[in-house]
């Protein structure tokens, strides 16, 4: 069964182009500035001050019964602490394009400790109206000693995801280190990454390396199709 590739990108001149929605104010931005891999990766082009930003890639409306979802990517937060006032979250799938928004809605994995001495757990969570509720914990605290990492989530027909992480970046040594199972929502619109940043952190966030594929017969409200 042939597997459908809906984006893949190294952020390279030459490859495939998508259309990228950002923030108005410190937005992300395709840099040759010490990229995770090849010549570019897509990074947070903040300035020097603290604040906040986004950035989706559109995925059109994509089903999740019937099939495997793949997501794989490098990040890079340059051996920086998180905190509760500088962390990240990837959005896997959402429904709009401001990852800001108050009614969002949609699945993330990254850091989002509330409080300063909050531990900076990498965790999966789904999303409902703004609101984070836990799909899965991993034991890992993000800290300074990790640099490019390689991600892998896959959620299943059945709605079980799991999360792979290989430390060193790339996706040569992926260790599975979380699971759990969610259905709430069946579809998505967008990929992207939304960041918060104390000063003087606001471009210590890159993406690389972005694949989202699937592979199986989608189901729809209409029908089933290979």
């Amino acid at each position: 069964m042939a597997t459908d590739v809906i984006l893949n990108s190294g952020f390279e001149t030459g490859d495939n182009a998508y259309t990228i929605t950002t923030s108005s104010t410190d937005a992300w931005v395709v840099s040759a500035t010490s990229p995770i891999s090849g010549l570019r990766s897509l990074a947070s082009g903040a300035g020097a001050g603290a604040g906040s930003n986004y950035f989706t890639i559109d995925t059109k409306r994509t089903y999740f019964a019937g099939v495997t979802s793949t997501w794989r990517f490098q990040l890079n937060h340059f051996g920086n602490e998180p905190d509760n006032n500088t962390k990240w979250q990837v959005f896997l799938a959402t429904d709009q394009h401001d990852l800001w928004a108050a009614n969002l809605n949609g699945y993330a994995v990254g850091i989002n400790p509330l409080t300063g001495p909050a531990q900076d757990i990498l965790t999966l969570w789904k999303i409902v109206g703004g609101t984070y509720t836990v799909i899965a914990t991993t034991s890992i605290d993000w800290g300074s000693g990790l640099n490019a990492v390689g991600f892998e989530v896959v959620r299943d027909a059945d709605g079980l995801w799991t999360l792979s992480v290989d430390s060193n970046g790339g996706f040569d040594a992926l260790t599975s280190v979380a699971s759990g199972t969610d259905e709430t929502f069946a579809s998505t619109y967008h990929f992207g990454a939304r960041y918060q940043y104390a000063a003087g952190n606001g471009q210590k966030l890159a993406i690389d390396d972005f694949t989202f594929s699937q592979k199986g017969c989608v189901e729809t409200i209409y029908s089933v199709g290979c």
